[in-house]
């Protein structure tokens, strides 16, 4: 049943919207009252994955981007940052 600030709604209406990326946040209190618990947590995931469409990766603080040719595995995605990386000062 959707809800005021449910991830289901927020994706489907940030792809309608023709966003490309998003950021979406959760936040947690104390026993997850007002606040996220685990399974919302873990339903968001699940939510992220299903509307997620492979592509380009953007990384704050390198000024650029890479893809899947140049960035396969984790480790090749480490590298491409680690030589690019511009830390805010």
């Amino acid at each position: 049943m959707p809800r005021d600030g449910d991830p289901a709604v927020a994706f489907d209406s940030m792809r309608a919207a023709g966003l490309d990326v998003a950021a979406p946040t959760g936040h947690a209190t104390l026993l997850s009252i007002g606040g996220l618990s685990t399974a919302e947590w873990n339903r968001t995931g699940r939510l992220a994955d299903a509307a997620n469409e492979p592509g380009d990766v953007n990384v704050w603080f390198t000024g650029g981007f890479t893809d899947l040719a140049g960035s396969s595995s984790m480790g090749k995605l480490y590298d491409w940052v680690a030589a690019r990386r511009r830390w805010p000062t």
